[in-house]
């Protein structure tokens, strides 16, 4: 069995453009977590980091220099 391609979208939102990593389901569920907690966590938010939503209700920052598998130029 293959694994499912994850997802991954830019998202500006605040003046900064945040990458989200969505995985492979649940797209818009996702999206409005990181929504919501935004307002509760935008001065702690990087926009240099990646925010991996795919571990239901938590929103992990992923340095994306470090990050298996991103590719970035």
């Amino acid at each position: 069995m293959s694994r499912p391609q994850e997802i991954h979208v830019g998202c500006v939102v605040g003046n900064q453009t945040f990458v989200l990593n969505l995985g492979a389901d649940q797209f818009l569920e996702r999206v409005e977590l990181f929504l919501k907690q935004y307002e509760s966590m935008h001065d702690q938010l990087d926009s240099r980091k990646e925010y991996d939503l795919t571990n239901e209700g938590r929103i992990l920052a992923i340095d994306p220099e470090t990050s298996p598998g991103t590719a970035r130029k």
